[in-house]
Parts: C-alpha cells; structure tokens; sequence
C-alpha cells in the first residue's frame, strides 16, 4: 500500500506568544478520501550539547522541569534565540549552563522532537576538549546542578532510566552511531 500525503487546507492561529504558537488546521489527504482538524505546536528551535572533558568524561545537568513536574537528567542545551544559528546556540547554551567552553566541536544532526505535532527541530552537538573557562550564568527561571559521568556511567544512567528526556536520548543515539 502506498502512503498518501495530507495537505493544509486552512490554518488559523488559535493561541500565541514569545514561545510557541498553537496552530489548528484541517487537512485533506490529498486523494480526498478523508479529512479532520489536526493541531501543530510551533516552537522555535533548540541546541544541544554532548560536552566531552579531555579525560572523555560527559557534562551532564540537572533542573527541575515544569512539564513533568521532576528533576531531569540531561546534556546542556535550549532554544535558539531568533535568527540563532544552531552551533552559536549550542555554544551559548554549553556556557550559560555550565561555564565550560570548547574548540572541538561536530554536529551530529537533526532531531525532531515530536513530530506528531511539533513544528521544530533539535540540533545536536559534540563539543571535545570542554574546559571550565567561566562563571555559569543561568537564565531568571534555571537552577542547574552539574557532573560529570564517564561512559559506563551514562550507559548506567540510560538503562535505569534515570535519563528519561526524548531529546537527550536521541543526542546520545546519535553520538553512539558516529562512532
């Protein structure tokens, strides 16, 4: 059987603000055998970072996260700002939240979040080399907790669960399959 494509028949913007915008649209399969509302949530962007210390240790964070109401496990990493290329993000993002910094940088490519209904992208990072250079500078609504975790560590983290955010084990996903 061959998949067929939906197509937008009409949109309207039903909620927006500085950070995402609920967009419902009706669609029609584009042999016009069925129909329905679908709702997208548009969301800007986002950077993250596997940052990798010269003793091959990761950089890992962790905040409380107002979505599922619990602390979190995670890489460095957030929304680009506007017109933000995603490698100054990342490079952004490492620095706010930890204070490190690197020369040593690769893209490992793009993730999308929920594509069932989010509009946006996660563009992932290794950074090598990660040194302390600065002060953190978290943003008015962050409280991060850094450490570091070797490889055998974070595969332990992963296979518990304590690593739970989608995002994060994607990036991870992708740094494994590089090697």
């Amino acid at each position: 059987m061959k998949i067929r494509k939906w197509n937008v028949v009409h949109s309207e913007i039903v909620f927006e603000n500085s950070f995402m915008k609920i967009q419902k649209s009706h669609h029609c399969m584009e042999d016009n055998s069925r129909d329905g509302d679908f709702f997208r949530l548009g969301f800007p962007d986002w950077a993250n970072v596997i940052p990798m210390t010269d003793d091959g240790k990761i950089i890992l964070i962790n905040q409380f996260r107002h979505g599922t109401l619990e602390f979190s496990t995670e890489i460095p990493g957030g929304v680009l700002e506007n017109g933000e290329k995603p490698l100054d993000g990342a490079r952004r993002e490492l620095l706010e939240e930890t204070g490190f910094t690197s020369d040593d940088w690769t893209y490992l490519g793009k993730v999308s979040p929920n594509n069932a209904i989010q509009t946006n992208f996660c563009h992932v990072f290794l950074a090598k080399g990660c040194r302390k250079t600065h002060d953190v500078q978290f943003d008015d609504d962050e409280e991060i907790e850094m450490f570091t975790a070797t490889q055998d560590e974070l595969y332990a983290l992963v296979s518990s669960g304590s690593i739970k955010n989608s995002v994060v084990l994607s990036a991870l996903l992708l740094n494994m399959c590089r090697k």
